[in-house]
């Protein structure tokens, strides 16, 4: 009985490992398909372009620095909690966004929750993968791969849609 929970557990920590992988590849293409179509409709000058560019770099290493405060304090459930919630909390405030300046804070919580996504899921990829760990590391490799292939598409159909 016991060792059947187990295997449900793993399975079940397997497959949230690779949804959010492949969730994170889906934003962060998604991220890089909507950033130069940000800066065509809300014409920003160079330096503000410039800026935000590089300071997306920064939201995604304190991204990978508040994963490791959190997942030390609360563990790794209340990590993807707090990851998925900034995720979607940036999609969705990013299609209210009136200014490049709003767009921007958008794009840097969905930059967090990269970082996040990738703390995330590596350590649960440390404490499951004990054997073939490089045969499970690349079918997670794989899922952020689908995930990335995905979101062009899905941002041409959110375009078309939203406009």
């Amino acid at each position: 009985m016991e060792t059947k929970s187990l295997n449900c557990s793993f399975w079940l920590h397997v497959a949230c490992a690779y949804l959010t992988i492949g969730l994170m590849g889906l934003t962060q293409l998604a991220e890089l398909v909507a950033f130069p179509l940000m800066r065509n409709y809300f014409k920003p000058t160079a330096d503000q372009y410039g800026l935000a560019t590089s300071v997306f770099g920064c939201c995604y290493l304190l991204g990978c620095f508040l994963s490791t405060l959190i997942l030390k304090k609360w563990g790794c459930k209340t990590l993807y909690v707090i990851a998925y919630l900034t995720d979607i909390f940036g999609c969705i405030a990013l299609q209210f966004a009136r200014s490049f300046f709003w767009a921007c804070a958008c794009i840097f919580f969905i930059t967090t929750s990269l970082g996040l996504f990738e703390i995330s899921t590596n350590s649960v990829a440390t404490s499951l993968f004990k054997k073939h760990t490089a045969t499970w590391m690349m079918f997670m490799q794989t899922c952020f791969g689908i995930g990335a292939t995905l979101s062009p598409i899905i941002c041409k159909w959110g375009v078309k849609l939203l406009h």
